[in-house]
């Protein structure tokens, strides 16, 4: 039985919760919630508290963490010494010392972190393409993250780092040429518009195009965020999995 702990309990961590099954129950179950600034009211059918010592002593084999960049930013690599770590929050590796300390710890530990893809798809073959040095890729987001000039392309480190924390990108960019080698047309949306994640890559091995519009509920967040976390645990159990 994998023990799973969760960093944070908002809308995405809950309806990861919501999206559970008995098949789930049997292969994993969740031991506790890290939660900065517990209330009163965030009830749970597990633990939910508010330091490292006290998720690390309930010895889950792996964090989700359903923060954006808020966990890793708070509590650095001290977070992945405890288990391996997956997360939606890939934004806050565009902090060079950060990604820097992960890298440290993982060597020490073992642990692994796992960038999940979160709102966006195709990362496998994102990732194959890239194999051939000489592809090229490119990712369009339209968000409201407050691009600085809508339009402009730049590298997907600027981009991630003068915008809200655009996780999406930010993966896409680990799963192909890095940080600092993907450019990025960042097109600002307004409120209650359409988001859309494009990616485009070409090379020796063929085109590529994926193109993904999630949607946001009000009370439930991203649930594609949600969903990409549920696949992966399955993928961990199962005796046939694609990926």
């Amino acid at each position: 039985m994998l023990r799973v702990g969760l960093v944070g309990l908002g809308r995405i961590a809950r309806t990861f919760l919501s999206l559970r099954t008995a098949e789930d129950d049997a292969h994993w179950q969740v031991v506790g919630v890290l939660k900065r600034n517990v209330a009163a009211g965030d009830k749970a059918d597990f633990p939910v508290v508010n330091t490292l010592a006290e998720i690390g002593a309930l010895a889950p084999d792996l964090l989700i963490d359903f923060t954006g960049p808020s966990a890793l930013n708070a509590y650095g690599a001290d977070l992945l010494r405890l288990a391996d770590v997956w997360t939606v929050g890939a934004a806050a590796l565009v902090s060079t010392a950060l990604e820097r300390d992960l890298r440290e710890v993982a060597g020490q530990t073992g642990h692994r972190l796992r960038l999940l893809p979160g709102a966006i798809g195709g990362l496998d073959a994102l990732s194959a393409m890239a194999v051939d040095p000489d592809s090229t890729v490119s990712i369009l987001a339209c968000t409201a993250s407050n691009p600085v000039a809508s339009g402009v392309i730049d590298d997907a480190r600027s981009v991630v780092g003068r915008s809200r924390g655009v996780n999406v990108i930010a993966t896409a960019a680990f799963a192909s040429r890095g940080l600092d080698r993907t450019p990025v047309d960042h097109v600002a949306v307004g409120d209650g518009e359409q988001r859309r994640f494009a990616i485009e890559a070409d090379g020796a091995y063929g085109s590529f195009r994926v193109c993904i519009d999630p949607v946001t509920d009000a009370e439930r967040g991203t649930m594609l965020v949600a969903a990409s976390a549920i696949a992966a645990l399955r993928n961990g159990y199962r005796p046939i999995w694609v990926g």
